[in-house]
């Protein structure tokens, strides 16, 4: 991952300054986009292995190596991370432009979504039944019921708010939809502290 984000700033920096060098700048694009690709899947990556743990020796020590962590379970998790960071990144891109980017970060976003939201849907119910933790704390406990409830609505309610249909996003500010999805990952991360 530190590699990753050293060769995308390293890209940033460099791209332009050869001129009009067409091999330098497609060089440079290209490390651009595996520097911007490969984060979120690997943080992906590591919050699943988080959730699920890892086999570790007496010593503490990753028993299984690189590929070990890699399990259907976790490149799911990678894939959501990935498409939520896509998906974020071009509502915040019609957030803070106008004309045709706009318009194009918009049909980005809208286009997104529905594989976003699906592929989150999956791996929350995977996750629910893979980790011990959570399944306890939210189905077997009777005093947090109540929390998780509220919980699930006010997720499926910033949800809703955040991806309306695209024939209602004239009708509301790109920050309302922003702020909604940044507080739709904020409430569970509270909920999960406590």
């Amino acid at each position: 991952m530190l590699v990753a984000l050293i060769l995308r700033g390293v890209s940033f920096e460099f791209r332009g300054k050869l001129g009009n060098n067409r091999t330098w700048i497609k060089s440079f694009d290209i490390a651009m986009f595996v520097g911007s690709l490969l984060p979120p899947v690997l943080w992906g990556v590591a919050v699943a292995n988080f959730m699920t743990g890892v086999n570790l020796d007496e010593k503490k020590n990753l028993v299984d190596g690189f590929l070990g962590l890699l399990s259907p379970f976790t490149i799911l998790g990678g894939v959501m991370m990935l498409l939520l960071m896509l998906v974020h990144g071009a509502q915040f891109l019609a957030l803070k432009t106008t004309g045709e980017l706009r318009n194009a970060a918009r049909a980005t976003s809208a286009l997104l979504f529905p594989f976003a939201a699906v592929v989150t849907l999956v791996f929350a119910i995977w996750a629910l039944f893979k980790n011990r933790y959570i399944h306890y704390k939210l189905l077997c406990r009777t005093s947090s019921c109540v929390n998780s409830s509220s919980t699930i609505c006010i997720i499926i309610c910033l949800e809703f708010q955040r991806s309306r249909p695209r024939c209602f996003l004239e009708y509301f500010r790109d920050s309302s939809i922003f702020n909604s999805k940044c507080l739709c990952r904020y409430v569970p991360t509270c909920y999960y502290k406590q």
